[in-house]
């Protein structure tokens, strides 16, 4: 099967190329035809697309959140509102949409009657993606169950509506497995909309601050050099990303998107975004 498996279409400049066979990495990306029976990846049945009419966080979420469901129900004419409580808070839901098409259609009616909705200020209808369920893994493979400072991003999966690709979760915990089969230290972590694959579990000290030329720059401790040397890239969808920029003759320079380390804490404030 292709290493690349429901890849996103893209606003960035960039292009994609097959990753090269490395360990297990070839068979990142190829998930989707074997977890579709399991419910984790493609849904069987309901779409995997929804219309978000609201979120609430304050302390009285619950009864703004049920009180929208019942004029919603009213209004909309269906029982298929529903609550999920997620990382953002309580969100109001309209439907299980199988395209962007479809769900297109219903937006546009909700937009039409949202104002007697009432749903609340600062709140507007849109199109999102219903959250797959986590799939099984071991509590040490999830970065944030670690007490690692910092460790190196190496791959992204995303979900892809177009190509009913829903199979991101599960693709990176396979790819940790594939990893960890191989004797490496791995981890994944799961964010609303990504779920990323980590190498290695570091401490501050590898990172050492320097002056140099007037600036402060990161030295690396020779671990961490030899991390990154043994992955320095960034695939995305199980494949390489390439930047595609110009020179001052207007040639095309490709250049590759490289692996990089993350402090943990800082992942930790950007994952509900």
């Amino acid at each position: 099967m292709s290493a690349c498996v429901g890849c996103a279409g893209t606003s960035r400049n960039i292009r994609k190329d097959t990753p090269p066979d490395f360990g297990n990495i070839s068979s990142w990306g190829a998930s989707s035809s074997s977890t579709s029976g399991t419910g984790i990846g493609t849904r069987v049945g309901k779409g995997k697309l929804t219309i978000l009419l609201a979120q609430y966080n304050q302390p009285d979420k619950l009864q703004l959140a049920q009180g929208l469901l019942r004029r919603a129900r009213h209004l909309l004419g269906t029982d298929d509102i529903w609550l999920l409580k997620g990382q953002l808070g309580l969100a109001v839901n309209y439907g299980h949409f199988r395209s962007q098409n479809e769900a297109g259609k219903k937006l546009i009616q909700v937009k039409k009657i949202y104002a007697k909705l009432q749903a609340g200020p600062w709140q507007f209808p849109f199109i999102k993606e219903i959250p797959e369920p986590n799939p099984s893994a071991p509590e040490e493979w999830n970065l944030l169950n670690n007490n690692c400072e910092f460790s190196l991003e190496i791959a992204t999966y995303h979900d892809d509506s177009k190509n009913n690709y829903y199979g991101r979760k599960t693709d990176a915990v396979k790819a940790v497995q594939s990893l960890r089969q191989s004797d490496e230290i791995a981890y994944f972590v799961h964010g609303n909309m990504h779920s990323r694959i980590y190498v290695g579990c570091l401490s501050r000290e590898h990172f050492r601050p320097v002056r140099k030329d007037g600036q402060i720059k990161i030295s690396l401790s020779p671990q961490a050099k030899l991390l990154q040397k043994k992955y320095p890239v960034h695939y995305e969808q199980g494949n390489k990303v390439y930047v595609i920029k110009r020179d001052e003759k207007g040639r095309e320079v490709k250049n590759i998107v490289p692996s990089k380390f993350i402090e943990v804490e800082m992942l930790k404030r950007e994952l509900p975004y």
